[in-house]
């Protein structure tokens, strides 16, 4: 019945989560049915309709292809560019605009335009193809406007172009010249690469005979006319736009490298270096959503409790850092996404270390070639459910954005806090050495590890199990080591230490023979050696001590039939000492002030004889009598 009762109580704490998760499961399927329905009107509606229903509500996925766009019928591109001024757009047409009125036969027109003003241009375009074509890109790469889900340009690239623009005299906004030859180069470099007809490196061979443009000839022209001494190659206009700062962002040129592989040649990538086995930095950036909501403090026990990172730094970012961040990290886009609502800038940094990666599959590389950890894109997605069940459907955004590894994590932590980089590598250091083993390791044995790692090691020629604690975890290694080295002596069923180090102890290996046997087996057994296991409980009150934790996991038996005592990282030592066994914590549980909180320095509850014991052992009272 008492359990019965917590069932109810549970249900009734999280009745509002329950809500949550059961409203978002009925707007996912009525919105999986809207957009089959719009597709079967499509063919037979009028064209105003059509644009309609594309622009403002199929989702931004279904809408192909998402940038072109062509000039409306009745409107010239000489009035297209009229009509922008005229509505005070801020825009940058990109290129091929120098024989204005005329344009180059088989091109589109590219614009760039801020994202705040696209609304009032929708109506200068259709849908339905005609011999205008143009091509929107949004300034950050939002509403849909983007390079294959990018932004076409970094952020502070695309401010700058939109600020420089010049008037022509057909009232054509375009770029100023200096920014014109660095947009056709980064266009030239990291959009068409090889098909640019451009060499790799400088005195080479042309990477295509046939470029879609005469990008060699122009922008060697372009760069005499601005007096730099630049031969056009790829790698030296790389070297160029990285010097100027207009070259993409480290983790925005991954991404483009993904999109196009032959980028590979400039990048100056030194992830995986390091083996996964001595753990990896990750980089989580906290959006302004997600604290507006109040989200954070579950977001961050959530990465710590149950993802088990430890976090090495959080920063609040200030404004300076914030701008920083916002335009090195993601190449400035912090758009919606997929989400009706944008998570909003950059607002925290956690810095965190994962002690046990796991190597990623080949799948997963396959669609994020730069993760080795698995566990990033496990933590990130859990992460965003985890938020997602606590917020309507409705008003979903992206909360969190992660490094893809630790190179990109360092980089991250450049970015916004370049004065504590060093420091923290140094700390990085000193984690990984002080959690590796020297000794040869026969097998990681099944933990939480949440504070620490079993393994069994060959120890002088005989197999024993090294406990090694995180450096910030070494309270309970203090604990758990002078437990050790007291009740050993007292009992034969606690192993004694064989060795030790400042985080880490070396105790005898035990076979336990109750491993693959089923729980009613193991009951069956635990059951016949209950009065020793209950001489373990009275031990430790004797001794002033309370286990707190002390279930099935902690017992072993030998095959030789000896029972082994292990894992004392909770134990307690009482400030004041309950009278008697019977109302020790290990049996009735930690009481409570009248305020609420619980006696004797404690702050959480332990396990009790009642829930851990009884249902295996029986009552305690016949345990009692045998003890007496």
């Amino acid at each position: 019945m008492s359990q019965l009762r917590l069932w109810l109580f549970e249900i009734w704490r999280q009745r509002r989560r329950f809500g949550i998760r059961a409203f978002n499961a009925f707007y996912r399927g009525l919105k999986g049915i809207i957009p089959s329905f719009k597709h079967l009107l499509k063919d037979n509606l009028p064209e105003a309709t059509v644009n309609f229903l594309a622009n403002n509500l199929m989702p931004e996925k279904r809408r192909s292809p998402r940038n072109r766009r062509y000039i409306r019928t009745g409107l010239s591109r000489v009035g297209l560019l009229r009509e922008m001024e005229r509505r005070n757009v801020r825009y940058v047409l990109l290129r091929w605009f120098e024989g204005l009125p005329d344009w180059p036969e088989g091109e589109d027109m590219d614009f760039l335009v801020h994202s705040e003003d696209i609304e009032k241009i929708q109506d200068l375009f259709t849908l339905a193809g005609n011999d205008m074509p143009v091509d929107l890109f949004s300034h950050d790469g939002s509403k849909g406007l983007s390079y294959s889900g990018l932004p076409y340009y970094p952020l502070p690239f695309s401010e700058r172009l939109l600020k420089g623009a010049v008037l022509t005299e057909l009232r054509a906004r375009v770029p100023n010249f200096e920014m014109y030859f660095a947009s056709l180069a980064y266009h030239a470099v990291y959009h068409k690469f090889y098909k640019s007809g451009l060499p790799l490196e400088s005195g080479g061979d042309a990477c295509n005979d046939n470029p879609e443009n005469p990008y060699p000839e122009l922008l060697s022209e372009m760069a005499r006319t601005l007096g730099l001494e630049l031969d056009c190659s790829l790698v030296s206009l790389h070297a160029f736009l990285h010097e100027n700062q207009l070259a993409p962002t480290f983790d925005l040129m991954r991404k483009l490298e993904g999109i196009n592989p032959h980028l590979s040649p400039l990048m100056n990538d030194t992830g995986g270096v390091l083996s996964l086995v001595q753990g990896e930095v990750i980089a989580f950036v906290v959006r302004q959503w997600t604290l507006d909501n109040g989200l954070y403090e579950d977001l961050r026990k959530e990465l710590q409790v149950n993802l088990k990172l430890e976090i090495l730094t959080e920063i609040y970012l200030d404004g300076d850092q914030k701008q920083r961040a916002n335009r090195g990290i993601r190449g400035g886009d912090w758009g919606k996404g997929p989400h009706k609502i944008a998570g909003g800038g950059p607002a925290v940094l956690l810095l965190c270390f994962d002690y046990h990666p796991v190597e990623a599959s080949s799948e997963l590389k396959l669609i994020h070639p730069h993760i080795r950890n698995a566990n990033i894109s496990r933590f990130k997605g859990h992460l965003r459910k985890y938020v997602e069940e606590r917020v309507l459907i409705t008003k979903h955004a992206n909360p969190i954005h992660s490094s893809d590894d630790e190179y990109e994590a360092w980089q991250y932590a450049e970015i916004i806090a370049p004065d504590e980089t060093a420091s923290l590598k140094e700390r990085v250091s000193r984690i990984r050495k002080a959690y590796e083993t020297v000794l040869p390791v026969i097998d990681l044995l099944p933990s939480h590890r949440r504070r620490a790692k079993l393994e069994v090691v060959d120890f002088d020629g005989i197999k024993a199990v090294k406990k090694t604690f995180r450096l910030s975890e070494l309270d309970y290694f203090q604990r758990e080591l002078e437990i050790l080295s007291l009740f050993s002596k007292k009992s034969p069923l606690i192993p004694g230490v064989l060795a030790r180090g400042d985080n880490y102890f070396i105790i005898p290996y035990f076979e336990n023979a109750l491993e693959g046997l089923s729980l009613s087996e193991q009951d069956r057994i635990l059951k016949g050696r209950g009065a020793e296991i209950v001489s373990v409980l009275k031990l430790f009150y004797d001794e002033g001590y309370a286990l707190m934790d002390f279930n099935r996991n902690n017992v072993l038996i030998t095959p030789q039939g000896n029972l082994v005592i292990i894992d004392f990282e909770y134990a307690h030592q009482y400030i004041d000492k309950p009278e008697n066994f019977c109302f020790s914590y290990d049996i009735v549980g930690v009481p409570k002030k009248n305020d609420g909180s619980y006696v004797d320095g404690l702050i959480e509850p332990c396990l009790t004889y009642k829930d851990s014991w009884e249902p295996i052992l029986g009552p305690l009272d016949k345990y009692l009598r045998q003890l007496t």
